[in-house]
């Protein structure tokens, strides 16, 4: 298994070396876009993006009352579609900064673990009772702050 791993890894790179420098860019590029689009699936982010994108929905499509409810349901998947996709497109210079590809394709190797998906599964359900823990935390320092300078003022 590892000879033939690194025969693969081996043409893979052999591929790359022909290419310009331009061309191994662009292939690089791609390469990333690609991992970051399934990391982004795999992870659920998407499926978070679009629960935004269908609570925007309702005020928009007021703005084009006209369409027919079987036009709205194709605009909504279309909508949907491109609007995560160009999310993704844009995000690409952010995870670069952060992330290379390798780096990538760990992360989506987690998410298809059993920990992994259970974790994607869960991470909305965290995020939202996180929001409220933290709202009731934030609520709480104004006082704790008032409380700790009366006691170093005394």
């Amino acid at each position: 298994m590892t000879i033939t791993f690194s025969l693969l890894l081996t043409l893979h790179l052999g591929a790359y070396a022909q290419n310009t420098p331009e061309e191994s860019t662009k292939n690089e590029r791609f390469s990333y876009e690609e991992a970051l689009t399934e990391m982004l699936q795999i992870s659920g982010a998407n499926a978070n993006f679009k629960i935004i994108l269908e609570q925007m929905l309702p005020m928009l499509q007021q703005q084009n009352k006209k369409l027919s409810e079987e036009a709205m349901e194709r605009v909504k998947a279309k909508f949907i579609a491109s609007s995560i996709s160009k999310l993704t497109t844009l995000s690409i210079p952010n995870y670069q900064k952060h992330l290379d590809l390798y780096d990538l394709k760990q992360v989506i190797a987690f998410y298809r673990t059993p920990v992994g998906k259970k974790y994607a599964e869960k991470t909305p359900l965290i995020a939202q009772e996180s929001l409220q823990i933290s709202q009731q935390w934030a609520a709480s320092l104004p006082y704790k702050y008032k409380q700790m300078a009366n006691e170093v003022g005394k």
